[in-house]
């Protein structure tokens, strides 16, 4: 056992080189003890040795099979080697052994949300909230799914609650600012762009100056739209939207040879 505990301990601290050295000297003298498998997997799959990570997971599946933990590790790293349908599987079974593993929950919903599985990503992202609350990224991806299926008013009361959550974060304020636009809600949708490009001004969004362009273009500001379009433009000047955008709002100005010259540059991107 002191292996064992030495593993743990080299795990707390991350050092999984360590952790697999200890863990490795467990299995050789217990080759029963299930943990350590368990956890030489996630040290292996911490280090991005995805092979060898499975290859401890299935080691402890085999001893036993059910092991929630064990489930839950290898579905992740299927997961990200794209074979879904074998990690479904994993998942499924990991949260029937442990209704109550809430990455679990929340690693599906991910899953099941980029398959475009909406209703059942939107049952696991629920599941997730259930078992925590305040998960922001979890009402993130439960608000993003949501909009994705046409539900805005779950969509909106999403983002609402990441922002009473976290104010300070700048995604709840996007998220939200892009549903209120689908509902034509402008005054509010340009309130909340501002908003979270104000925090989020380190990493500048070409599509979020976009966004807030169009916003502005729609209520018929148009110096303003123009503005954020070039703001757009000098964040990434290979985004050929921005230029459609910025010919848009030339053309409703009565500039047309502008207007051209924007809808060139679009073409030629």
């Amino acid at each position: 056992q002191a292996y064992y505990y030495f593993g743990m301990m080299a795990s707390d601290q991350q050092d999984d080189q360590q952790a697999i050295q200890h863990f490795l000297k467990t299995i050789e003298l217990n080759p029963k003890e299930v943990n350590a498998y368990f956890y030489l997997g996630q040290s292996f799959y911490n280090l991005n040795d995805s092979s060898q990570a499975i290859k401890y997971y299935s080691q402890g599946l085999e001893i036993n099979p059910h092991s929630a933990n064990l489930h839950y590790g290898i579905a992740n790293v299927l997961i990200e080697q794209g074979n879904f349908e074998l990690a479904a599987k994993h998942y499924v079974t990991c949260i029937q052994l442990n209704p109550n593993l809430l990455q679990a929950h929340f690693n599906f919903a991910k899953a099941l949300h980029k398959q475009g599985d909406l209703s059942n990503a939107i049952t696991e992202y629920i599941a997730a909230i259930k078992l925590k609350p305040d998960y922001l990224l979890a009402y993130c991806g439960l608000g993003q799914a949501s909009q994705e299926q046409g539900n805005l008013p779950q969509a909106i009361k999403c983002f609402q609650i990441v922002i009473q959550l976290d104010d300070k974060e700048p995604i709840g304020h996007l998220l939200l600012a892009d549903c209120l636009m689908e509902i034509g809600d402008l005054q509010q949708a340009v309130h909340h762009y501002h908003a979270g490009i104000k925090l989020d001004s380190e990493n500048k969004s070409a599509s979020a100056y976009n966004n807030l362009g169009n916003a502005y273009k729609d209520l018929g500001e148009y110096e303003k739209a123009m503005e954020q379009y070039q703001v757009a433009m000098e964040i990434d000047p290979n985004d050929p939207k921005v230029y459609f955008n910025m010919a848009k709002v030339y053309k409703y100005k009565g500039e047309l040879d502008k207007a051209i010259l924007q809808y060139n540059k679009a073409i030629g991107l």
